[in-house]
């Protein structure tokens, strides 16, 4: 191929140019800041392509998603998330935004992404060693590839912690049929320059509707506007409630001197229906439910029962604090502070109908703005929506996101084919229930593949950026790091480079990002994999994502990638294979 460089992932625009069309109307009516007709447009087209009744907030990165899908979930300092180790930083940078801490999960060798059993063995361990549950769950879809998404949401779901799907790469990939992003509490989309569509700059979040229950008219006193759509499960609930409430514990009753007759100026109820659940208290005014625990509380299969609970309780808005009984009957005084505190504090999210989903995204990403005529802030937002005009661009992107995807794959096909042939290259495939987008086509060098001119690999150091990365002002100072790809990857890059065909390393895990080994290590070997510890992260690591790095490389996969292009780098890579 002469005098044309093959690029990663060119940006694709329709051929009948409706990207224009939309850019122009925008223009002609001088909207082009953030919000407007575009922008509206772009988040229907989204809503109706990703499907399962859910709703589109359109943001000005996939970043910003990660961060508000987080924040949502209640994310905040002290606290802890998983992510997926294998992944770029922007699933992991917004943990820190927020003063948590990233608990950094390796993967497992088949899709690449985030091992599920070794997820689980993380949550179990920080339970046990912090005594509260990781605040949220970032698997990653990692060059399109889809996640096991059914393993990943029953163990969420089981511990009762929200999902936030990091999707940027996996835009359009299905699992089972369903379009990730639409499996947990939220999805992350991202339009950047090089991904599946562009808006230049951009992203999405995908925000799951809050279900309303039905309310009772006339109900007692015990009843709500939160309550169980099942009659007679209510029936059994209320019932219940009574006993409880006819033969209180020591504690309750203690809590109840302090609670009761609106001592603390708001009105809280006992052995309160919400949903399928009895809680201790509540103040429906302050969404504050107040929990005392007994010591059955400190057994496993109840801990469990207690996350799910106070998840649920989270969606529907409400605030859970808990006590056990010593603490109560030791220090009425401590519990009724506590009590007077937590409702003093401003809930951290708008309450009622619609926490959580696209309105509250909206509301942040638009600095928090509340409804009067003048500007008026009750918490902390953001400037994070998307500007009209890069909207324009998605709604024309939208025409041909299908055709890109089935470009993709059959840019995938093609090397599959290709590298079946030969020994020492693996192509990575999907497994079967799965549909890639194959944002990037990937593949892995056998260490014992013997590559032209290996033993100049790591001659010189790199004074830019590698794979299409641009604006990077700040040199690496060296040629080595202590995790980087074999001689041989490193080779054919660079012969891959002199031929001018872009390719790159794939991700460099977190685990093993100089910014997540702050201070002092500390490893604990388990049997299958290793704990390490340190002031910016935990991680969870089995090998896997380490191994790959040093032997994968991405390849030109995009829509202006064409058949011709890919014999050719199929060829490249073919021809500098030594003997």
């Amino acid at each position: 191929m002469a005098n044309k460089r093959i690029y990663l992932c060119l940006a694709h625009m329709s051929e009948e140019g409706w990207e224009q069309k939309y850019i122009k109307e925008a223009f002609d009516t001088n909207w082009v800041v953030p919000l407007g007709p575009n922008v509206n447009g772009f988040e229907k087209d989204l809503e109706k392509f990703v499907g399962e009744n859910k709703q589109v907030v359109a943001l000005g990165s996939g970043t910003a998603a990660v961060h508000l899908g987080l924040l949502a979930c209640g994310v905040g300092p002290g606290d802890e998330v998983i992510v997926q180790s294998f992944t770029f930083c922007a699933s992991t940078h917004p943990i820190t935004y927020l003063g948590a801490k990233p608990v950094l999960v390796d993967s497992e060798p088949d899709t690449w992404n985030i091992d599920p059993e070794l997820m689980e063995e993380a949550i179990k361990d920080r339970i046990a060693k912090t005594g509260k549950k990781p605040k949220a769950i970032v698997p990653v879809a990692l060059y399109g590839m889809p996640y096991k998404a059914d393993r990943i949401m029953e163990i969420a779901n089981r511990y009762g912690i929200p999902v936030v799907e990091d999707a940027a790469e996996g835009f359009g990939s299905r699992f089972r049929g369903q379009v990730l992003g639409t499996f947990g509490r939220y999805g992350v989309l991202s339009f950047n320059g090089n991904k599946i569509i562009t808006t230049s700059g951009g992203g999405a979040l995908i925000c799951s509707p809050t279900p309303t229950l039905p309310s009772r008219e006339g109900g007692d006193a015990e009843s709500s506007p939160y309550m169980t759509a099942d009659p007679m499960l209510y029936e059994l609930l209320k019932e219940y409630a009574r006993e409880m409430r006819k033969n209180p514990t020591e504690a309750e009753e203690v809590a109840w001197k302090v609670l009761g007759d609106e001592k603390t100026g708001y009105k809280f109820r006992r052995q309160h229906i919400i949903g399928d659940y009895i809680v201790d208290f509540v103040c429906l005014e302050k969404m504050l439910v107040v929990e005392i625990d007994g010591e059955y509380h400190n057994e496993w299969e109840q801990q469990i029962d207690d996350a799910a609970r106070t998840e649920w309780l989270a969606i529907k808005g409400f605030r859970v604090i808990r006590f056990t009984n010593a603490q109560v009957i030791a220090d009425p005084e401590g519990f009724e502070r506590s009590v007077k505190e937590a409702l003093s504090t401003q809930h951290p999210l708008p309450t009622g109908e619609g926490w959580g989903g696209a309105d509250t995204i909206m509301w942040y990403a638009t600095q928090a703005r509340e409804a009067y005529p003048y500007y008026q802030h009750e918490a902390i937002g953001y400037n994070y929506r998307m500007s009209n005009i890069c909207a324009g661009i998605g709604r024309g992107q939208m025409t041909v996101v299908n055709d890109h995807i089935r470009h993709h794959r059959h840019i995938a096909e093609m090397y599959r084919e290709a590298f079946a042939e030969v020994d020492g290259i693996d192509f990575h495939e999907e497994l079967p229930g799965m549909e890639s987008n194959f944002w990037l086509c990937t593949i892995t060098l056998d260490p014992k593949l013997k590559v032209k001119n290996e033993e100049l690999a790591y001659q010189e150091a790199i004074q830019g950026a590698v794979g299409g990365a641009a604006g990077v002002v700040h040199g690496g100072g060296s040629i080595h790091t202590d995790c980087e790809p074999n001689t041989n990857v490193e080779a054919m890059r660079l012969a891959l480079d002199r031929a001018d065909i872009e390719s790159r390393p794939l991700w460099k895990p977190m685990h093993k990002q100089p910014v997540y080994n702050r201070g002092e290590k500390r490893e604990e070997k388990r049997e299958m994999y290793t704990v390490v510890t340190c002031d910016s992260s935990i991680s969870y690591v089995n090998g896997v994502s380490e191994g790959l790095f040093r032997r994968g490389l991405c390849l030109p996969s995009g829509p202006m990638v064409s058949d011709d292009e890919v014999r050719y780098i199929i060829q490249t890579i073919k021809d500098n294979i030594a003997g």
